[in-house]
């Protein structure tokens, strides 16, 4: 049988006119890592953290949908209608080799009615002495997106708590975790930037100031404590280019002061690939830093900068 019209025409049209964006990953000096692929699922969107005994902690997504389908989703030995996640600890060595790799174990919160398709893209951070992960659960049957904190002790997630939508929305993803003189604060939004603080009770807005350059800027990676106070963090926007298969996304770094405001934003990027593109990890590295990012929603991703190559987009 023949593929239906429309069918053939996905298959066969190309891709949009590349934009003439710096393209980081591939660029003389940079580093540029693959991390493996786990499972039958596809990997993306990893968040990385520098350990202090030396190299990183790396969480890696794992999906079970095929952008190149059409989200044709599989799990097991046939196809379902809905997604599942599962994630992957990596610990790296300073030279970003992997050294071991084990399964987030999150099945009790799958238990929980707000995570029962998984929890998406984590951001790995430290506070409190301890290594912390703030990612969305998912529940696709209800249409529901539940932020989700929780302490990585080993590879279990513990003291898992879930954090309402502070404008009650029932999708929320992509928040960046910041820590603040000890407490831990969210990035929520950035046109208008709003920042909350995390206490017991829930989310208390700080801040909420105009940023007309970051208009349509998610969230991205987690933040970088800054020399002389404030963070840095790397966000994205997107295009819908004929449809939401030809998403066509760009980065900018973007450094914010200690009051919360927007101190200064880079040129827009890309990694290597004119699509979907999503960085969800920013760490210390010797001379530089090293981001996470994923390609496609299948392929996962490291590079590693110098600090001349981050200050270059800011020129």
């Amino acid at each position: 049988a023949r593929p239906a019209a429309s069918s053939l025409a996905l298959l066969t049209r190309k891709p949009p006119p590349r934009k003439p964006l710096p393209e980081v990953a591939l660029r003389p000096g940079a580093q540029r890592v693959v991390l493996p692929i786990q499972t039958r699922h596809q990997v993306c969107n990893p968040s990385i953290m520098a350990r202090s005994e030396g190299g990183y902690l790396c969480i890696v997504r794992g999906a079970n949908y095929n952008l190149d389908q059409g989200h044709a989703f599989f799990y097991g030995s046939r196809r379902t209608r809905l997604p599942d996640t599962q994630s992957y600890l990596m610990r790296l060595s300073p030279d970003l080799a992997v050294e071991a790799v084990c399964f987030v174990e999150d099945r009790h919160l799958r238990a929980e009615e707000p995570a029962l398709d998984g929890i998406e893209d984590y951001r790995l951070f430290r506070w409190q002495g301890a290594t912390w992960v703030l990612g969305t659960a998912r529940n696709a049957t209800a249409q529901t997106n539940v932020m989700v904190l929780a302490r990585l002790e080993g590879h279990v997630l513990e003291g898992a708590r879930f954090l309402p939508s502070p404008l009650g929305a029932r999708e929320e993803k992509n928040w960046t975790p910041v820590v603040v003189d000890g407490a831990l604060h969210v990035i929520y939004s950035h046109h208008p930037l709003r920042v909350y603080r995390v206490e017991a009770a829930g989310l208390v807005l700080v801040s909420q100031t105009d940023a007309p350059d970051l208009e349509r800027c998610s969230g991205g990676s987690c933040a970088l404590a800054l020399p002389g106070g404030g963070w840095r963090s790397v966000v994205h926007r997107y295009e819908s280019v004929r449809d939401w298969r030809w998403r066509a996304y760009e980065h900018l770094v973007v450094d914010y002061g200690p009051d919360h405001s927007v101190a200064r934003i880079s040129r827009p990027f890309r990694f290597e690939f004119d699509g979907v593109e999503f960085c969800a990890g920013l760490a210390q590295a010797p001379g530089g830093v090293v981001l996470s990012y994923g390609v496609k929603d299948n392929r996962a991703l490291l590079v590693r900068l110098r600090d001349a190559d981050i200050e270059a987009l800011f020129g």
